[in-house]
């Protein structure tokens, strides 16, 4: 798809063009879309404008729905609490999706901690004999419908390396093993949040958790960002295939268009083409280290 016009609508209006000038203009361009922002659908001129253009075989979208189709993500600076009036699977088709997806996930998560259950051991004593310590490093983190939980997950900074305070881990940070780097290249450090899908706490899919002190601080400073814990948060999700993990005010604004699109469009099909990108990274490996 390629822009071949832009106008904003007070300098249309400003110029004196009528909708009939206006439509032509559009086709003379050779558009085949007609994308209207928000002060374009306010303005009767540009709206009859778009109408007429709809009438001649152009296709007219709002912004919103243009940006969500074409980038699978949401875009926030439009969002209005008239945005979230959708059916969200979780809540309003609890029979139909709900169910078949906690059964699939419960079933996956045993059914993993069983079969991994060596490899399991292994990392187990790689990382008591690398660095001492716990092997199991566990936080609070925000669960559905705002509730904290324990999230576990082998330990992958030095034993007195973990941070005291709540905060996002940075890039290259000193504090992580050389274990826990190839862990978390990996992505093997997450293997014990399958007990928390079993307990309950998480998905496979959805939202990635965030810690408590810094998701309260988000809910602050970022409009709508409570609404990405409407669902269980998962082990991977939209976000993370598309986004990666790294963390930071921006990241997070970036990573919440795609949170939100999940909640959004949730389906069977959509988890399992996360979960099979999520298993390609597995294997291929990453070279990103700093995750929420």
């Amino acid at each position: 798809m390629r822009l071949v016009g832009f106008t904003r609508a007070a300098e249309a209006v400003a110029a004196g063009r009528t909708a009939e000038r206006l439509a032509e203009q559009i086709e003379q361009a050779g558009a085949s879309s007609v994308v209207l922002g928000g002060d374009a659908i306010r303005d009767e001129t540009i709206c009859a404008a778009a109408s007429l253009c709809n009438l001649r075989g152009r296709r007219v979208r709002a912004l919103g729905s243009f940006y969500e189709e074409q980038f699978k993500r949401i875009p926030l600076g439009d969002l209005t609490p008239s945005w979230f009036l959708f059916d969200i699977a979780e809540i309003h088709r609890p029979r139909l999706y709900a169910a078949s997806k906690r059964a699939f996930e419960m079933l996956f998560a045993a059914l993993a901690l069983l079969l991994l259950s060596p490899l399991l051991v292994l990392i187990a004593l790689a990382v008591r004999l690398s660095s001492g310590g716990p092997v199991l490093f566990r936080q609070a983190r925000v669960g559905r419908s705002d509730e904290p939980f324990t999230l576990v997950k082998f330990r992958t900074m030095r034993a007195a390396g973990e941070p005291a305070r709540e905060a996002w881990a940075a890039s290259e940070d000193p504090r992580i093993t050389a274990v826990g780097r190839w862990l978390r290249r990996f992505r093997l450090d997450e293997l014990p949040q399958l007990w928390n899908v079993l307990r309950g706490q998480l998905s496979l899919i959805g939202p990635r958790p965030e810690q408590v002190a810094i998701a309260r601080e988000l809910e602050l400073r970022i409009p709508f960002y409570a609404a990405r814990h409407v669902i269980r948060p998962g082990i991977t999700g939209w976000a993370q295939v598309n986004g990666g993990y790294n963390g930071s005010l921006a990241g997070t604004l970036e990573k919440l268009q795609f949170d939100l699109y999940y909640v959004k469009h949730q389906s069977l099909r959509l988890d399992v083409l996360i979960l099979v990108s999520t298993l390609r990274a597995m294997l291929r490996g990453h070279d990103g280290v700093s995750r929420v």
